[in-house]
């Protein structure tokens, strides 16, 4: 058998195909395609980065978007409660560092800045008065160890 050296030497040396271009090369068709949902938007201004920074902010605000916490929540119906009051929230508590007002406040749906103890007022108003709660069960008794003496 002779050595591989000798293998390689009797192949043709491959072609070099040297780009006309420098610099990335777009694929062939778009990964996205964008759809116009309403409004009648200029299409070369369609992005996603406002939604991204959105969902990028409520992951940093929320703990329960990252992994590796014990603030998870184990129901799908309480996680869409947090999702709910962490947006009422963003929208009428948090003022906006650049806008240096709430969102409501400019958009024009609020007047003036809430607290959360409006929140607070508002879930109470909606959930009405505590129910009634069932008898407790009776706690049975611990076996007694055995005494070794």
């Amino acid at each position: 058998m002779p050595p591989l050296e000798a293998e390689v030497q009797d192949q043709p040396p491959l072609p070099l195909e040297i780009p006309a271009k420098s610099g990335p090369v777009p694929p062939p068709e778009p990964f996205i395609k964008k759809f116009i949902i309403t409004g009648n938007p200029d299409p070369a201004h369609i992005s996603t980065s406002i939604t991204e920074r959105h969902n990028l902010t409520m992951r940093q605000s929320m703990r329960r978007f990252t992994r590796r916490t014990t603030g998870f929540s184990k129901r799908l119906r309480e996680h869409g409660y947090m999702v709910a009051l962490y947006s009422v929230w963003f929208n009428f508590v948090r003022i906006h560092k650049t806008l240096r007002v709430s969102p409501a406040m400019a958009a024009g749906i609020e007047t003036r800045l809430w607290a959360m103890e409006d929140i607070v007022a508002l879930i109470d108003s909606r959930a009405g008065p505590p129910r009634k709660r069932g008898p407790y069960k009776p706690r049975r008794p611990r076996p007694q160890a055995p005494n070794s003496n």
